[in-house]
């Protein structure tokens, strides 16, 4: 779920990977003639050898989307989980409280629950919403948990908790869910990264409270509605066909997951919608007049905070012409995700899949040669 390595997440956003193999079957693009034929075959070729039903990719500049590549039977309409790349939605949101003094990124964050929140062991130090964004709060995933009670493969199933009953089960220390162990690490607040569902999901909960209504609805009225951008929360491809199939290893179509973690993932939608949405941040916040961020929010946001994590957004590993992207990847079984941004060449490209590939820099050679792409159609 989320974003790596079948639940484990090393290093950082990686995704669980397998060696490599199913053919795609199709490969269509909106405007794939000259030089987009070189480009197109050798993207098929490298998809060729990975584990990929469907994929789409959008690419984009700071004036929006270039170019969509799509595969598989999929078209632009075509939508996917996003699964860990939606937590840039809820960064966002965070961003545009703080512009409006609703939130304070170096405030103790028990100021806007209706509970507290300690790292086990150490009672005496506040956690931070700079914390939460830069994955140091401490916030540990506990899997047997998050599995068990906050994700679903049945839509028929009971309805999973809200996100205030989820949080404030795991974290309060009277919680349902609360295990100073496992739903912590031992260090203290603020000094080691440890990739964290649970505090996005924190961070969303946050949003919510401090603005009275629902993280989805914030989300949809401040970010969503005003770049035009479809889809939703908890979508499943038995109730609208234009929902790629989740896939496993050998191309089977495998069950879809819901979860109550949405500020931690979960938002389904297509690769040119999200890309629009990427585009704000190559472009000062803004898309098309419509102002989403800030410029100096979209700075802040995009600059490193710890090592080399920015809030929500990662500089480890990836690089184009001997600078490090911005990116984030994402995975859910049978989904991977991830959105690459070169800010020196100003261009950038969302990759939706329903597959699984077999490592995090399976992309580096598409990376490259997406990248080549998308600056030539500047």
């Amino acid at each position: 779920m989320f974003n790596i390595t079948g639940r484990q997440i090393a290093l950082l956003i990686a995704t669980r990977l397998i060696p490599a193999g199913l053919l795609l079957t199709t490969l269509t693009g909106c405007r794939i003639f000259g030089i987009e034929d070189d480009y197109s075959s050798a993207v098929k070729s490298r998809l060729d050898s990975l584990h990929i039903s469907q994929a789409s990719i959008a690419l984009f500049s700071e004036n929006g989307v270039l170019d969509t590549l799509n595969y598989g039977g999929s078209e632009d309409t075509t939508q996917f989980q996003l699964a860990s790349i939606g937590k840039i939605l809820t960064g966002t949101a965070v961003l545009q409280l703080v512009e409006t003094d609703r939130i304070d990124l170096y405030a103790d964050i028990n100021q806007y629950l209706p509970f507290s929140v300690r790292t086990a062991g150490h009672p005496d130090d506040p956690i931070t919403m700079h914390m939460l964004l830069t994955h140091t709060s401490g916030i540990k995933d506990n899997w047997d948990i998050i599995d068990k009670e906050f994700t679903s493969y049945d839509t028929d199933s009971d309805p999973l908790p809200n996100l205030l009953k989820t949080c404030r089960e795991y974290l309060s220390e009277d919680g349902l869910w609360y295990d100073r162990e496992k739903n912590f690490n031992s260090s203290s607040p603020g000094s080691q990264f440890e990739y964290s569902n649970m505090a996005a999901s924190l961070a969303g909960l946050i949003v919510q409270e401090v603005t009275g209504i629902d993280f989805e609805q914030y989300c949809r009225e401040n970010i969503l509605n005003p770049l035009e951008i479809g889809g939703g929360w908890n979508l499943h491809p038995k109730d609208n066909d234009s929902i790629s199939h989740p896939t496993d290893y050998s191309g089977k179509e495998v069950k879809t997951q819901s979860g109550s973690l949405t500020p931690a993932g979960f938002y389904t939608c297509s690769a040119s919608d999200y890309a629009r949405f990427m585009s704000v941040f190559i472009n000062g916040g803004t898309y098309e007049q419509v102002s989403i961020l800030s410029e100096d929010s979209v700075a802040l946001m995009t600059e490193r905070q710890f090592e080399n994590h920015a809030y929500i957004w990662h500089f480890t590993g990836y690089t184009y012409n001997g600078k490090k992207l911005l990116f984030h990847n994402g995975g859910f079984d049978g989904i991977r995700t991830g959105v690459f941004i070169s800010s020196d060449s100003k261009t950038g490209f969302v990759i939706l899949c329903s597959g699984e590939y077999d490592a995090p820099f399976a992309l580096y050679e598409l990376i490259q040669m997406t990248l080549d792409y998308g600056r030539s159609l500047k």
